[in-house]
């Protein structure tokens, strides 16, 4: 299938928007780890524990400290994007402009019509998605031959 304009837009403003999301979490997340460690930290040094305790304390250090560098690995590899799209600070709005002009296309699209001006014995109006209405409802047809057909050169 063909990537339409309307589809390639959605497509870059979900990329967009889940790039955004994407290194928001990530900040968050390796922020609360990094308080994690902290406290992990902390209740090491002033905490009377048990040997058994500190044990138990330190391999879930270890584990926090894992996750947290998981963390900043991801948004080492998020940064570079974060600043292209932070660098095209109206791209998004032009991209949500484009969306909406793209739909208002489509919408005019679908109601065009040709109104019969000579041969009045082909009737009054045309509609011009009728074509591609009936190729719809044909069994699955590859792309050459569906384009072949819609624009009536078989």
């Amino acid at each position: 299938m063909e990537l339409t304009a309307h589809e390639a837009t959605r497509q870059l403003l979900d990329i967009i928007k889940a790039v955004r999301s994407a290194y928001e979490k990530c900040e968050k997340d390796e922020q609360r780890l990094t308080d994690e460690c902290n406290d992990l930290n902390h209740a090491l040094e002033l905490m009377p524990l048990s040997t058994q305790q500190r044990r138990e304390i330190g391999e879930q250090l270890g584990e926090v400290r894992w996750r947290r560098r998981k963390a900043k690995e991801e948004i080492e590899q998020l940064q570079p994007l974060v600043d292209y799209l932070k660098r095209q600070k109206g791209m998004v709005g032009d991209l949500s402009k484009a969306f909406q002009d793209i739909n208002s296309v489509i919408q005019a699209q679908s109601q065009r019509f040709y109104t019969i001006r000579v041969r009045k014995d082909l009737g009054h109006k045309i509609e011009h998605r009728a074509r591609e209405k009936a190729v719809e409802t044909l069994p699955e047809i590859s792309g050459r031959r569906a384009r072949r057909v819609r624009c009536n050169i078989i």
